[in-house]
């Protein structure tokens, strides 16, 4: 007998799911405004690179929290001139996000490994998703369907040794799948399926444009995707549209904020000392918890 789908599942799912292959200027565990309101955890988040640690980062001293943020500062600053540039604080905050993301994947790994191998197999994935469960409305019937066939798509491409399951890179490959160039077959197969409405293995601006928006800055992106002027985006131009990867963009964004908070906003101001790091560890870092431990070590192991 089928199960009636509780709603709060309907939406778990399709947040999980949505997550898969969205392209967000959101990345880590907070978001940057809620509610109109400005969240410092996510500014913490993107110096530190976990939420675990931005956590325990609270029940530090002030004092403590600055001396180890120094610490972080230092490895910014990677050509060691004594001040972390636009460029510094910007990888920086993209391998935080990348940590980030590996974050996600092991907690959800976890949550889904049933039978404890470390290894999340389609069956496991399916149960995690609800993909079984039966439900009264047929459109939403429907709309599962559709994201269950997408899913095992992305599932067979990210399963690189076809052993039907997926391990730790596999199912970052599975989640985040505009890091890996394997992955680009299935996403464009599936975005194909979406949009292309004459089916010609094209994307037309129209149907772009209906998928994406249709304000002016879509319409140029288009036009840049569409390097042989011909109106359509072929398999090898719809490449940069779905891989790309916004952690790049994402970062910038939240560099230049970080710098705001300092009063600098000028492109020739965009740069800090150590020191104006650890005066504004609040900002940087609040009460949270950095991954002390780990770049200790390895300050140490390059010494």
């Amino acid at each position: 007998m089928g199960i009636i789908c509780h709603p709060f599942v309907v939406l778990a799912v399709f947040l999980t799911v949505t997550h898969a292959v969205k392209e967000s200027s959101e990345h880590g565990h907070q978001k940057h405004f809620e509610h109109g309101e400005h969240n410092p955890h996510h500014d913490h988040e993107a110096i530190l690179g976990s939420s675990k640690e931005e956590e325990e980062f609270e029940e530090l001293p002030p004092e403590e929290a600055k001396k180890r943020l120094g610490i972080l500062a230092v490895r910014m600053d990677v050509n060691q001139d004594g001040v972390v540039n636009m460029e510094e604080l910007t990888d920086w905050i993209v391998n935080s996000f990348r940590k980030l993301d590996e974050e996600d994947i092991s907690r959800e790994m976890e949550d889904q490994d049933k039978d404890g191998d470390g290894l999340i197999s389609w069956e496991e994935y399916m149960i995690s998703q609800a993909y079984d469960t039966v439900h009264d409305d047929e459109e939403e019937q429907e709309s599962y369907k559709t994201m269950k066939e997408e899913d095992e798509l992305r599932f067979k491409a990210a399963d690189l040794n076809k052993d039907g399951k997926l391990d730790k890179e596999e199912f970052m490959a599975f989640s985040h799948p505009y890091n890996y160039d394997h992955m680009y077959e299935s996403e464009m197969r599936i975005k194909l399926n979406a949009v292309d409405k004459d089916k010609d293995g094209k994307v037309s601006i129209e149907e772009f444009l209906s998928d994406v928006g249709g304000d002016e800055g879509e319409r140029y992106k288009f036009e840049d995707y569409d390097k042989n002027k011909d109106g359509n985006l072929d398999s090898e131009e719809m490449k940069p549209w779905l891989m790309a990867d916004n952690n790049h963009e994402a970062a910038v964004e939240e560099a230049k904020h970080l710098f705001s908070l300092l009063g600098k906003v000028k492109p020739e101001d965009l740069h800090m000392s150590i020191q104006e790091i650890m005066d504004h560890h609040e900002e940087f870092v609040g009460s949270s918890a950095t991954d002390y431990g780990n770049v200790l070590h390895s300050v140490k192991d390059e010494l």
